[in-house]
């Protein structure tokens, strides 16, 4: 079982992390047991523990699916669900990844019910740090 104090000095660096608000790959090496800590409410915080002994194929994997960006975007997509993925609907969901991918601020227009709410909650819920301004 962890000690309090350890405890306490994990949950403050998980906070610290937090309040960054950018997306943050951390590879914890442990001989205690870290699997009890709950970090699901760290949503930039991407973390994955390796226990020691460890081997350092284990830990160059972890890196490299860290470093590898097309895993980072491909966890974005699983997170695009509610937009059906046709021909007709391919530029929009192209377009929320450019959204997301460069930060870009969007002005989204349309008649009465083609889903802009749907789009603009969709990249909202991606990029949380920006507030939607409805007009």
């Amino acid at each position: 079982m962890l000690n309090e104090d350890l405890i306490e000095n994990i949950n403050n660096f998980f906070t610290e992390i937090n309040s960054i608000k950018k997306k943050i790959y951390i590879i914890l090496i442990s001989n205690k047991n870290l699997h009890n800590l709950d970090i699901s409410i760290f949503k930039y915080l991407e973390i994955k523990i390796i226990n020691k002994p460890f081997s350092f194929l284990s830990l160059k994997s972890q890196i490299d699916k860290f470093n590898n960006n097309k895993s980072n975007f491909q966890d974005l997509n699983l997170k695009i669900l509610n937009l059906e993925k046709t021909e007709k609907t391919k530029l929009i969901y192209d377009s929320i990844i450019k959204i997301i991918k460069n930060n870009l601020n969007v002005l989204i227009s349309g008649e009465s019910g083609t889903g802009k709410n749907h789009i603009a909650n969709t990249i909202n819920s991606l990029i949380s740090k920006n507030k939607i301004l409805r007009i």
